[in-house]
């Protein structure tokens, strides 16, 4: 509830909640905000020790199904290139929904990069330059091309700058010089103005001194305005042909660089002067040059595929590198605004561009670039906004992950438990060289001699007995190791007990005993190393946190705290990963409690020590803040924990309900999943499969427009929260995979609000429904003509009757 808000308000918000048929168990209100829980699947956003990766779409109609690929580093006669950035492309998405006519092949047709080998015929070129290349499949690490597809980076730009480039200025540039043959007083309509190809087409249509007539969406028009364009309309609109004819006096434009579809070719042929030129750079297959000679016949028209030119003409595309490139280098030509993406979130990069949320170029770095997702760049900018070193120095191979330093302090709690002994052993084979493990107990025999063996290596080790949660003696420790040792560079919060109870049935010194070590010491730790120079600060939590332990519920309560310091920590800047493990094997309190047959029973296994170890190194690479770490058969959890069959359901895990989202899928340490959404649906009971559906379809409507699930306004247009025909083919593809059935083209356009789909869907998969509950029609107002009294006897019935629900 929302603190800010008066007792009473709390009370009734509580109780409408509570009265509604609504089934989340977990809500949070903020404001006038909403927010609901949900258990996301972690993608591994690291890549493996040393394999080259590239990305691939290994089934067409859903961005999902982008992954990425180890591939083994080619070699030929022409030029290796180790990519840096790759730019997005309209043929990419296009390609990804399975959209594209024809064979549209490899992901990816532009990069940046090092030049790392050469074929023995290739001249003006050396080993360590940066290039722009114009090559296939370069969604990828390394990437071989013809030297005809090359040319050097201007020194004066970024290599995200560079990555703007290539493809969109090629395109404008032989649309217009070499296609449409444009002259000073030409006017030229450029469609899509803001996007890449357009705003390039913009400044060669400018240096030539050709009138310019631009589309855009009217959120963009700032930026156009800002390049000097003086002509523009609404892309979403037809009535730009009429406000063009006013303004030439009847005469038309002689230009048209189109990338629009539908009517918007017909309006646009309606004010091509005769004799003009209509430049198609869409793959439409209702266009052709016949179609459009019967409809205007002096017409001259163009489709453009500038990868098809690069296979039959590779010395024309050289000579247009060579004639556009040093351009740059002289400010004559200017590089595009651009949105950056790392590596690992090339599949948001790919949402944003479908979305047509970009202005200019969207931009993927490869993750030793360091590029930071989602960050504006600016044109003229020298790198990626608020991310440092972006490029790095070239020719020089970037560092990746944590370096453990010689010269460094690292500091683990719980350091002489089972856990805290097993990463101390480890940040040592990383090459730390001084440990310091505090614990509030002494070491045993077993335990000294392993710290000795440690020593007698040359590693320096203070082992402390300090309680954690005390913050004088943590601080008195804090000093001694700025005054004695390296400066203190990494953290590891291990430090826990249990001690279970049923919480009705807990003291207050029973909960604090588990609560305070994970707690105070995690936020003792947070406060004392404020300027500490730390590259790590890793708090173990527990999965209990994300799924709820009966008898646990100090356990559980003190890992979520840690779970939200990690969010916390990074929210303002400072290093931070929780880490929720779930049971180890042969260490860990856990394991030494034997709860992991328990455990089995429900689907989940114990984690190995070398697969936790490292599975801990990779994730210390992650930008998440919060990851779950455990092994888990999704199928038997769901069954078994939730039990599916009797109709009870989580809307916590929705994404793993979703067979669109896992079936025949595999995280690192799970178990395959082997029921399927509509089989589980169909299980429930008829009471709740309507509402199971809708949990389904806000779900995966939330994924391809990007919002939360709860935002989705069941009675608003789909088209009014932003989708285009591009995202209603993915949403319509997401469906028909999920739920079994074939579904029509326009079934989006057809039923296009949520509760329509939601009506629509249910009868083609035939689920029935029994008499829902009538929910309060005011249950605020209901509230008011209670006594304070009258509240508390409501609250505590609706409590119990809910309880009584999870026992049954």
């Amino acid at each position: 509830l929302d603190s800010q808000t008066t007792l009473t308000a709390q009370v009734q918000t509580l109780l409408a909640e509570l009265l509604s048929e609504n089934e989340e168990d977990q809500v949070a209100l903020r404001g006038d905000k909403r927010y609901v829980a949900r258990l996301a699947r972690y993608e591994n956003q690291t890549q493996t020790e040393t394999q080259a990766l590239q990305l691939t779409i290994s089934e067409r109609g859903t961005l999902e199904n982008l992954q990425f690929q180890p591939v083994k580093k080619p070699f030929s006669d022409e030029i290796e290139i180790h990519v840096k950035a790759t730019g997005v492309n309209f043929r990419d998405i296009l390609n990804a929904l399975g959209l594209y006519p024809g064979d549209a092949g490899a992901l990816g047709c532009e990069c940046v990069g090092e030049i790392v080998a050469l074929g023995s015929e290739v001249k003006d070129l050396n080993i360590g330059d940066i290039v722009i290349a114009i090559a296939s499949n370069s969604f990828s690490e390394y990437v071989t091309v013809n030297a005809a597809m090359v040319a050097p980076k201007p020194d004066n730009l970024t290599v995200e700058q560079a990555a703007t480039i290539g493809v969109t200025f090629l395109t404008a540039h032989y649309s217009l010089q070499h296609l449409a043959g444009i002259s000073p007083g030409d006017k030229v309509l450029i469609h899509s103005g803001a996007g890449g190809v357009g705003q390039a087409a913009i400044q060669i249509a400018q240096q030539v001194g050709a009138e310019v007539f631009v589309t855009a969406s009217p959120g963009k028009w700032e930026v156009l305005q800002s390049m000097g364009v003086k002509h523009i309309f609404n892309s979403r609109r037809l009535d730009f042909a009429e406000e063009i004819i006013a303004l030439t006096q009847g005469e038309g434009v002689d230009v048209v660089l189109n990338s629009l579809s539908g009517e918007f070719i017909d309006r646009s042929l309606s004010i091509l002067k005769n004799n003009g030129r209509f430049v198609e750079l869409g793959k439409t297959q209702d266009w052709n040059s016949s179609r459009v000679s019967a409809l205007k016949s002096d017409a001259a028209y163009f489709q453009v595929d500038l990868v098809d030119l690069c296979r039959q003409e590779p010395d024309l595309i050289q000579a247009m590198l060579q004639e556009l490139i040093p351009q740059f280098a002289v400010n004559e030509l200017q590089p595009l605004t651009y949105t950056a993406f790392p590596f690992h979130q090339a599949i948001d990069a790919f949402r944003y561009m479908q979305q047509a949320k970009h202005i200019g170029k969207v931009v993927v770095t490869n993750f030793r670039a360091e590029g930071a997702g989602g960050v504006e760049g600016a044109e003229g900018a020298g790198g990626v906004e608020g991310a440092e070193g972006v490029e790095g120095a070239e020719g020089v191979e970037e560092e990746r992950g944590v370096i453990f330093q010689q010269n460094a302090t690292y500091l683990i709690t719980g350091g002489l438990g089972g856990l805290g002994l097993l990463f101390a052993d480890w940040l040592v084979k990383q090459g730390a060289k001084n440990l310091v493990l505090l614990s509030r107990r002494e070491a045993d025999e077993k335990t000294k001699q392993r710290i000795q063996s440690l020593e007698e290596a040359g590693i320096k080790i203070m082992v402390v007995q300090v309680d954690v949660t005390n913050k004088l003696q943590l601080n008195e420790l804090l000093s001694n190791i700025k005054s004695s040792l390296p400066p203190l560079r990494g953290v590891i919060h291990a430090a826990g007990v249990l001690d279970d109870g049923v919480l009705q049935n807990m003291s207050w010194k029973q909960f604090t005993n588990v609560v305070h070590p994970k707690v105070l010491g995690a936020w003792n730790l947070h406060d004392l190393t404020q300027d500490c120079p730390l590259d790590f600060f890793v708090l173990f939590s527990s999965a209990t946190a994300l799924l709820g332990s009966p008898g646990q519920g100090n356990h559980v309560a003190a890992n979520v705290f840690l779970d939200a310091l990690a969010h916390y920590r990074q929210k303002i800047g400072k290093p931070a990963l929780s880490i929720n493990w779930g049971i180890w094997s042969d260490v860990g309190s856990a394991a030494e409690r034997h709860a992991d047959k328990e455990m089995q029973l429900k689907g989940i296994g114990a984690i190995a020590p070398q697969d936790g170890i490292e599975l801990f190194a990779k994730l210390l690479q992650s930008p998440a803040p919060q990851v779950g770490v455990l092994p888990i058969n999704w199928s038997q959890f769901l069954h078994e924990t939730i039990n599916l069959q009797q109709g009870i359901t989580s809307s916590f895990l929705a994404d793993f309900i979703s067979s669109s989202q896992v079936q025949g899928s595999k995280d690192v340490g799970t178990g395959y999943v082997e029921t399927g959404y509509l089989e589980s649906l169909l299980e429930a009971k008829p009471s709740e499969r309507r509402h199971l559906l809708e949990i389904h379809l806000r779900t995966q409507i939330g994924q391809v427009l990007g919002f939360q699930p709860d935002e989705i306004d069941p009675e608003k247009g789909f088209f009014d929260l932003g989708m285009d025909s591009l995202t209603s083919v993915e949403l319509k593809n997401r469906l028909q995979k999920s739920l079994g059935v074939s579904l029509s083209s326009t079934v989006i356009f057809d039923r296009p609000t949520l509760n329509a789909l939601v009506d629509y869907l249910a009868e083609e998969i035939g689920l029935e429904s029994d008499d829902k509950v009538e929910q309060p029609a005011n249950a605020e107002a209901a509230l008011e003509e209670l006594s304070e009294d009258e509240v508390a006897d409501l609250l505590a019935q609706e409590l119990m009757n809910i309880e009584r629900g999870k026992e049954s």
